[in-house]
């Protein structure tokens, strides 16, 4: 299954390394701006994803953004004490 991850904190990046073990194919990742990061440095070590594939979760509802994360084709997207309200169009 192709994931788009949505995550924040100790059980977010919990989550993340369990979904890495079961080979689960994590497409992107959404953290925190820096400011509100919990865990993101543990996260990003985890996916080792190139930067495109990696997001700020305060720009999601830039178009630019929406189209980026539509062009993974991720089969779902996971939300593990993520901090913003998506629009629908995401």
């Amino acid at each position: 299954m192709r994931i788009l991850f949505l995550g924040n904190n100790w059980v977010g990046w919990q989550i993340l390394q369990w979904l890495k073990k079961q080979d689960e194919e994590i497409v992107g990742l959404v953290i925190h701006p820096p400011q509100k990061q919990k865990y993101a440095e543990e996260m990003l070590q985890i996916v080792t994803l190139p930067s495109d594939r990696i997001f700020d979760g305060s720009q999601l509802r830039q178009p630019h953004i929406v189209e980026a994360v539509r062009k993974l084709s991720p089969d779902i997207g996971l939300s593990i004490l993520f901090g913003y309200i998506l629009k629908p169009e995401f």
